[in-house]
């Protein structure tokens, strides 16, 4: 098996030619109270981000990965979805995961392959020993990801997460790599 690639799905680094496709995913703002953002992320930022990408996670803190399966009609690969690694700790060889599947890509088994390489890569390059996931309790298909690829409930933070009058609890799902 190549690394970071699973028969026809591979994850890969950013390129400055994915400002467009991450522009689209960050614009779905049904997706904002799931990620914590409090306003929509302009192209040029996206740009930047693209063009100056960090590929050093230790330094960065963080590395994006976009997921892609190959198209036979197209005779290219596609982009559908982004793995993030996020507040990632060489001292305690953790991160948290973030994952974003195109909505017509839900549904059909390929975020928990995305996950498995991402999993993959945390354990063999980076050497992490934890991955953690963040996750909105009304959120029931990321609940599902997570546990049906062995995370384990491990903390409830009570009405963490609120928009205008309603709250919901966040929970804290990690998975030991080693």
């Amino acid at each position: 098996m190549e690394f970071l690639k699973d028969e026809d799905i591979r994850l890969r680094a950013v390129e400055p030619k994915d400002a467009g496709e991450m522009w689209e995913i960050e614009s779905d703002s049904r997706q904002w109270y799931e990620n914590g953002m409090m306003a929509p992320i302009s192209y040029y930022h996206l740009q930047e981000y693209a063009s100056k990408y960090d590929s050093d996670p230790y330094r960065s803190g963080q590395i994006r990965l976009i997921a892609e399966r190959w198209d036979h009609q197209k005779d290219d690969y596609v982009t559908f979805g982004i793995f993030d690694l996020y507040e990632i700790s060489a001292q305690r060889r953790t991160a948290f995961v973030g994952i974003y599947i195109k909505e017509n890509w839900r549904n059909t088994g390929v975020a928990g392959r995305v996950l498995n390489l991402g999993e993959d890569y945390a354990r063999r390059l980076l050497n992490l020993r934890i991955l953690g996931a963040k996750i909105n309790a009304t959120n029931l298909a990321s609940k599902n990801l997570f546990e049906n690829n062995g995370f384990i409930l491990s903390g409830t933070l009570r009405d963490w997460l609120i928009t205008g009058n309603t709250t919901n609890d966040l929970l804290i799902y990690a998975k030991h790599l080693i």
